[in-house]
């Protein structure tokens, strides 16, 4: 993965860090790049504060904007075919805009989205749970564990990215405030076990790989008895047989254990925090054999998803894939409490996370902004330095 990439995907969660040497070398990182403001707010009352956002800041978003902008141009090669051994980014145009023109304008964008945030903290009296804290805590260590030594190069302390990762638990919060239990916009237990049905399935699954543990490809010879000895299982479960009885089986005739499937179980439901930052329950499930399968909507996509949603309830099938055979034995999610309580979260998120960044948006375009021009034009994108970037 390119470093741009890595900037953007982590720009989705926390909106990027990085201050590159070469464009804040000779400016002061706190000078006043962009100044927010809400109209609205009445003078001396919550939410009747500036948001000023420093040379720092501004180039937090500079940098996150080119990094959106850098996989746009990668993404519409790709899908031309282009051959081309380096891009020349800033020759090329997003959206119908030259590239350095979109990227300063994303800019702005999500500075203003930020300063929304700001505001609606100060206005609404949002308060962020322990939980919350830690979680934007956590993964800001966790991602200067991995990059730290990266953004020390090009000028950020440690101190300042924690404290711009932190924010993220704002948006936590705003999130609880419209959309939690006893929200503005509470979302109905009966929506969250709908939107769980149609992004989880939960099966009983023996995955039977094409390679072996030295990477050896089975013969078609091969293939064709495992085919043959899974389809002698379905017909044992479609007769009542136990899954556990099958599986025991399946485990005696390879010498193997399904320690893939039960990693995957554990990597699908024992979640420390949901996309938001909220705990989620820790418990046992009723059938420690299922597993928990994510459709492409959700934040940890199955490529198994698609087809196992197909499968009727109750009813063993071997699907095929490229990878392996697969014994399937599709269950009924909500038949299990654990589940729900363990994925509701996740579920809400899913559910009213894109709701929520439209809010925040509208918000910010409701701001009046003062730029300061003279460092706008100075702060160029052309000056962002990956350099230092191991691609």
């Amino acid at each position: 993965m390119t470093m741009h990439r890595w900037i953007n995907r982590l720009g989705a969660v926390c909106l990027a860090g990085l201050v590159a040497v070469s464009i804040a070398s000779c400016r002061k990182e706190k000078e006043t790049i962009l100044s927010y403001h809400d109209p609205a707010a009445t003078s001396g009352e919550k939410g009747d504060i500036t948001v000023d956002i420093p040379a720092g800041l501004y180039l937090c978003f500079l940098i996150q904007a080119d990094g959106e902008a850098r996989s746009a141009v990668d993404e519409a090669q790709e899908e031309a075919s282009s051959t081309a051994s380096e891009v020349d980014y800033y020759a090329q145009k997003v959206e119908d805009k030259e590239f350095s023109t979109w990227v300063v304008d994303r800019a702005q964008q999500l500075a203003a989205n930020y300063a929304a945030l700001m505001i609606w903290e100060d206005q609404l009296g949002l308060q962020m749970t322990d939980d919350q804290q830690s979680a934007a805590e956590y993964y800001a260590d966790y991602y200067w564990s991995q990059m730290g030594s990266f953004y020390e190069s090009n000028g950020v302390a440690e101190s300042t990215y924690k404290t711009f990762y932190e924010a993220t638990s704002v948006k936590a919060a705003l999130f609880d405030y419209y959309y939690g239990e006893g929200g503005e916009l509470q979302v109905s237990d009966a929506d969250l076990k709908t939107g769980l049905q149609e992004n989880y399935v939960l099966a009983n699954t023996i995955q039977w790989s094409f390679t072996d543990e030295d990477g050896n490809e089975a013969s078609d010879d091969e293939k064709k008895e495992m085919k043959s000895t899974l389809d002698g299982y379905v017909t044992r479960l479609n007769a009542g047989e136990s899954f556990a009885a099958v599986k025991a089986a399946y485990e005696e005739v390879t010498g193997t254990q399904q320690e893939e499937q039960e990693a995957a179980t554990e990597a699908a439901t024992e979640q420390s925090t949901d996309a938001y930052g909220n705990v989620v329950k820790n418990a046992s499930p009723q059938d420690p054999n299922a597993s928990v399968f994510a459709g492409d909507e959700t934040s940890s996509p199955s490529s198994y998803y698609a087809m196992l949603a197909e499968l009727e309830n109750g009813k063993a099938e071997v699907l095929k894939f490229d990878d392996c055979y697969m014994l399937a034995v599709r269950k009924d999610i909500l038949s299990d409490p654990y589940y729900f309580d363990e994925l509701k979260e996740s579920v809400r998120a899913l559910l009213k996370g894109d709701e929520l960044e439209e809010k925040i948006e509208e918000f910010a375009k409701t701001l009046t902004v003062t730029k300061n021009e003279s460092a706008i034009q100075y702060y160029a994108p052309k000056k962002i330095d990956y350099g230092t970037a191991a691609a």
